[in-house]
């Protein structure tokens, strides 16, 4: 074989295995899709908490709810009150729509309703709340003793007016919503996002799970 052709066939060769390495590395080198949001760099180890559920279904024989037992699902956290009549019920609607584009994939999505409103808002109310705009949805309570630590550790800003037994009031309240990776880490808050934002970053979490 000439000079010439020597060459040419080690460059060949070169060319090969730099095409071979640039695919095995190509998902290494491809930065992932950002989350909408404000995202969390780095993301944190999201607080674990367990709280009251009412047995429904397949989780007859459950009496509590325990975020660690959520690992392998996207989880989007929302505190708010049944008696709400704007903040709450918008971010209800759009996280059902967000289920709602997600297909089968909203069976690895779990979106949790938590009271700030113990006082009004049983267990049972709780849930009933929440399950109004999606039967899947899961919507907590508890005492305010329970539900203190909770909101503590998410930063949850509630302010309920002074007022007489039984008379009505508005909580004002905190509206971001909490996105929980599958890892259990807390990767982004939102407000006031479209269900398309959140089908995004859903999708985006699920991918980095598998």
């Amino acid at each position: 074989m000439s000079r010439s052709k020597s060459w040419g066939a080690y460059a060949l060769i070169g060319v090969v295995i730099v095409a071979g390495l640039a695919i095995a590395f190509l998902p290494h080198l491809i930065a992932p899709a950002p989350l909408h949001g404000s995202p969390l760099n780095p993301p944190t180890l999201a607080a674990d908490f367990s709280l009251p559920q009412v047995a429904t279904g397949a989780q007859a024989a459950a009496s509590s709810f325990t975020l660690a037992d959520q690992r392998g699902k996207v989880v989007l956290l929302f505190f708010g009150y049944a008696s709400c009549t704007d903040a709450c019920p918008a971010a209800l609607s759009t996280l059902h729509q967000m289920t709602a584009q997600l297909g089968t994939d909203a069976q690895r999505v779990q979106v949790v309703f938590i009271s700030v409103d113990p006082e009004r808002d049983t267990s049972a109310i709780t849930h009933q709340y929440a399950a109004s705009f999606d039967p899947a949805f899961t919507g907590l309570s508890g005492t305010e003793a329970q539900l203190s630590p909770v909101w503590q550790a998410y930063g949850v800003y509630r302010s309920i007016p002074a007022h007489a037994a039984g008379a009505p009031y508005e909580v004002s309240h905190a509206t971001s919503i909490y996105l929980i990776d599958p890892a259990g880490r807390l990767r982004t808050l939102y407000q006031a996002p479209t269900a398309a934002n959140l089908v995004q970053d859903a999708q985006t979490l699920l991918k980095e799970g598998n």
